[in-house]
């Protein structure tokens, strides 16, 4: 991997509550910088998460990836079992229920290319509506 660009993997753990799955998708859809990973971890028995996820990328031609994790109860293990995937060199998490700016990854790859210090984790604002 070139160390120079940088590269993103989104992490998105999802449980019943998918109220917000699809527009949550969707603002990682209309990033100004892409992702090079979308992976959903679904941790519900129910399958409507699948179904949403299987719905977004037919209708908008993605490849967000689909896992599901049974018996993880927490967000925090799905969140790890999915980084061991990632071929990113950063990882962005977002909740089910969250949705970001459309130039939330690009304003993060211009922090971290505008500065020469090493960063190992970026907290960014919270806005909550």
């Amino acid at each position: 991997m070139n160390k120079n660009k940088i590269s993103f993997a989104v992490i998105i753990p999802a449980y019943e509550n998918n109220k917000y799955l699809f527009q949550t998708l969707y603002s990682i859809y209309q990033q100004k910088y892409k992702p090079n990973e979308v992976i959903i971890v679904d941790t519900s028995k129910k399958k409507i998460n699948r179904l949403i996820v299987k719905d977004f990328n037919q209708n908008h031609n993605t490849k967000f990836q689909y896992t599901y994790y049974k018996n993880t109860k927490t967000e925090g293990r799905a969140r790890n079992l999915a980084s061991k995937k990632i071929k990113s060199n950063f990882i962005a998490f977002l909740d089910d229920d969250d949705y970001w700016h459309y130039n939330y990854l690009k304003s993060i790859r211009d922090i971290l290319h505008s500065k020469k210090a090493k960063y190992d984790v970026i907290f960014t604002q919270l806005n909550f509506i």
